[in-house]
Formats: structure tokens, sequence, C-alpha cells
């Protein structure tokens, strides 16, 4: 409700989703705005959305930015995107991931030799946090001495998870290493 209000209230107001689902409403909305006031809206996608029942969503978007020229085909091919708004993105610089010794890359992160861990690299949204939490929860309770090993936020969110890690007790449990340079993440 909040983002729609902006949407109508606001003239610089951009919307950015990896979800056809997520946009769609700014989608429509667009249709029903004068030009001055519509959002832009950017799809960014890593697979083809299933099926071909959000096409009007791709086709809706001012932006779809996609990560292959196999993507960038099926976009203007099968989901009859315009070429001038499917832009093709370029990965970041390969990084190969080099086997180290457990024993020794658990010494160089300052993890217990034995425990057993569960890792996690990425994003960390609020709701991905929480449900990163709450599992730690469980498997504390399930596994004596897990760690949740997390790799990936920025200092807010580090910090934010940090705090929710201590009100759940779990801040034992749970290691933030934040973000780590793709070519150190083989340690981790």
């Amino acid at each position: 409700r909040v983002l729609l209000s902006l949407a109508i209230t606001s003239r610089d107001l951009v919307v950015h989703s990896r979800s056809p689902v997520m946009l769609a409403p700014f989608v429509g909305l667009r249709r029903l705005l004068p030009p001055g006031r519509r959002p832009v809206v950017i799809l960014e996608t890593h697979g083809p959305p299933p099926g071909t029942a959000h096409g009007w969503v791709v086709r809706g978007a001012d932006l779809v930015v996609v990560n292959s020229v196999f993507l960038k085909r099926t976009m203007e091919q099968v989901f009859r995107c315009p070429a001038e708004r499917v832009v093709r993105a370029q990965l970041a610089a390969y990084s190969p991931i080099r086997p180290q010794d457990r024993g020794e890359a658990r010494t160089e992160l300052g993890l217990p030799a034995s425990a057993p861990i569960v890792g996690y690299a990425g994003n960390l949204a609020l709701d991905q946090s929480e449900f990163l939490l709450r599992t730690a929860v469980q498997l504390r309770e399930r596994i004596p001495g897990v760690r949740l090993l997390v790799v990936g936020g920025d200092e807010d969110a580090v910090e934010r998870m940090r705090q929710r890690a201590a009100d759940l007790s779990v801040d034992g449990s749970v290691v933030l290493a934040g973000f780590v340079d793709p070519a150190r993440v083989g340690s981790y």
C-alpha cells in the first residue's frame, strides 16, 4: 500500500524487482497515470519467468536487466519485449574458488575444528535475516554445537542481524562474516 501510494503521489519513483509478480501492480498503474507521473519500472531477472503468463509485465517494464545473451534473446523473442529495453549486464569478474583444507580454513576463520557448520552466502534483506536466525534457533535445539555462518550483507544489515541474534539468544551460534571479497569466498 505504501509503495502504491508513493507511486500515485510521487513524480520520481523507480521500482526495481526480480519478481514479475511484485512489479505487476506498478506496470498496471503505469497504464492509468499520465506520462509525467508514471513510476519507472525495472525488472531484473537471472532466469526466464515460468511460463508466459507474466509476459505483459516483462513488456510493460521500462527496462529488463538480464545476465546472459540467451536470456536477452528469450525476453525479446518469447516475451516480445522490445530489444532496446532489454539490457545484458556483465557478470562480476570470475573468481575461482580453490579447495582449501577444512582445518586450515576453520582456523583462519576462527571456527571450532569439529563444530557442524551451516553456511549461507548472499544478500541480507530483513526477511532473509529473520528466516536465517529462526533457522539458527531450530538448528541449535537439534544439533549440539552447530554454527550458522552467514557471508554477505552491508555493515547496517550485519549489525541489525547481530542485534536480532542477541534478542533470540543465538548470538553464540551465529557467525556474521559480512561482505567478503569474492577472491576469499573459498575459505568460507
